[in-house]
């Protein structure tokens, strides 16, 4: 893979694209060769790696990664983090559909109340930190984060399905809070085990849904029946920018421009 056509982009190039977080994210997702002990060590202690426009750095010491495939980072960071976590909080937490502006109350009886999609995410839910935890520890990164980007999912295809949107239209706000409620928490669950990945974002989110700094360790990223709504945190700033696909477009036709000069060259 050449950096001359226009297909890799340098660590600095893909920090200023997709931000130290963004590349953090793909670097445990995908993959990109880096020792696994390295990451694990990040995983165990996540201010040991910094990510900045000058490189990769473990315990101080620079990571050579080459070839970053640039479409490919934009589309990772693109699915998962700006659309599969971040539209779920904003469609969670947006003021016109949360008008209170709470984390609703919530029991595993609201979870069933919900059909088979309420009950199929909460058993995901139930079994999602041991999950992780047990891929990570075999130092399985990729798996361990499809195994959450998989029960985002399933809250985002509920909230789908619920439509609370059309409830809040008829006003039945009681369904409208019971979906938020399980979407929420499920939210929060994410966000507590994603601390090690993505710290700032994870910190945000958490912030987001008030959730207590001493309820953020990992044995706490369990379900627990929320007995009283708990208002939200006030950043209603956005959790992870999305790189629009024009920009990539754009840059796509000049690497093809750029390409076929070289074969003229």
């Amino acid at each position: 893979m050449s950096k001359s056509i226009g297909n890799a982009v340098s660590v600095v190039e893909a920090v200023e694209r997709v931000s130290p977080t963004g590349l953090r994210y793909f670097l445990f997702m995908e993959g990109v060769p880096l020792q696994k002990e390295l990451l694990y060590e990040s995983f165990i202690n996540p201010e040991s790696m910094e990510v900045s426009t000058e490189g990769v750095m473990v315990h101080g010491r620079l990571i050579q990664i080459n070839d970053i495939r640039l479409e490919e980072l934009i589309v990772v960071a693109n699915r998962d983090l700006a659309n599969n976590l971040g539209n779920l909080l904003r469609r969670c937490t947006g003021p016109k559909i949360n008008v209170d502006q709470i984390a609703p109350s919530i029991s595993e009886a609201d979870f069933h109340a919900l059909g088979q999609e309420g009950t199929d995410l909460f058993n995901s839910l139930h079994h999602l930190p041991r999950e992780v935890l047990q891929h990570f520890q075999r130092l399985e990164f990729k798996k361990g984060l499809e195994s959450i980007m998989l029960t985002l999912t399933r809250a985002n295809k509920l909230l789908e399905s619920k439509k609370p949107w059309e409830l809040k239209k008829k006003n039945k706000m009681d369904d409208v809070y019971l979906i938020l409620g399980a979407c929420i928490e499920t939210l929060r669950i994410v966000g507590t085990i994603m601390q090690p990945i993505v710290p700032s974002l994870s910190s945000k989110l958490l912030d987001r849904l008030n959730v207590d700094a001493n309820q953020r360790e990992w044995t706490q990223a369990i379900f627990t029946e929320q007995l009283e709504n708990r208002p939200l945190g006030e950043d209603q700033t956005q959790l992870f920018k999305r790189i629009p696909k024009k920009e990539l477009q754009e840059e796509k036709t000049e690497n093809e421009v750029e390409k076929r000069s070289c074969v003229l060259c």
